[in-house]
């Protein structure tokens, strides 16, 4: 990761040889982790096919026998991994794989109608991205970094739909965030759908795109959920009238 970061591909020789190691150590559990984590690696890296790879040899793994939480994040890590190179309906069948196991991890990281919000997108359904996003952002927590990202991703959708001014807040205050921990504004998702928070500024006259601005520039962490389901709420609803 930090030779990505530092935009160097030199340590990438060193991944399969590690995935190696672990599977000849026969600890299946870090064995998926490894096939975990090369994927994120590649998927980061721009590489969609390699992801896509991993997230293979993740899924046989885990349908082998590992635990519902590794069969549930490799079933998830393989659909958006199909997702990516737009094998939409291969991504759906797993994600509709996927649904009924949530009620036993346990866990309210994972939302049943979350899941879907990058096959919403992928498909163009941004009414339907909008509240799977907005369902995602009700399980960030205390995660600022989950947090943003998923403001910034509800802000794209936001745009899609034509509120170009609550985008435009939305993305402000995900920045804010992103800025306030130190962490990138910009993911896999972003980067795809970016140009749509682009033509929203466009449309927007210089007065309207400066208090959108400072909205989500002065938008506390705490009431962010709050404010972003009032947007998708009215977005939504203004879609469909």
């Amino acid at each position: 990761y930090a030779a990505m970061a530092l935009g160097s591909r030199s340590e990438a020789a060193l991944i399969e040889a590690g995935i190696a190691a672990l599977r000849a150590a026969g600890d299946a559990p870090r064995y998926a982790l490894g096939l975990r984590v090369a994927g994120l690696y590649w998927w980061f890296a721009g590489e969609r096919e390699r992801c896509l790879e991993y997230a293979r040899r993740e899924l046989a793994l885990a349908r082998a026998g590992s635990t519902v939480h590794d069969l549930a994040m490799a079933l998830l890590g393989h659909a958006s991994s199909l997702i990516a190179l737009e094998r939409l309906d291969e991504a759906e069948g797993l994600l509709h794989e996927l649904t009924p196991l949530l009620p036993q991890l346990g866990s309210s990281d994972l939302d049943a109608e979350g899941v879907f919000d990058e096959l919403a997108a992928a498909r163009g359904d941004w009414v339907r991205a909008a509240r799977a996003l907005l369902a995602s952002l009700r399980t960030a927590k205390r995660n600022t970094g989950l947090k943003a990202m998923s403001l910034r991703l509800i802000a794209i959708a936001l745009a899609h739909l034509g509120a170009d001014e609550d985008a435009l807040e939305l993305a402000t205050a995900a920045d804010a965030l992103c800025v306030s921990i130190g962490e990138a504004r910009t993911d896999p998702f972003t980067d795809r759908y970016q140009s749509a928070l682009d033509e929203a500024r466009k449309r927007l006259d210089a007065d309207s795109a400066a208090r959108a601005t400072r909205r989500g520039a002065a938008l506390p962490e705490a009431d962010s959920i709050i404010r972003a389901a009032e947007m998708v709420q009215a977005a939504c609803v203004t879609r469909a009238t």
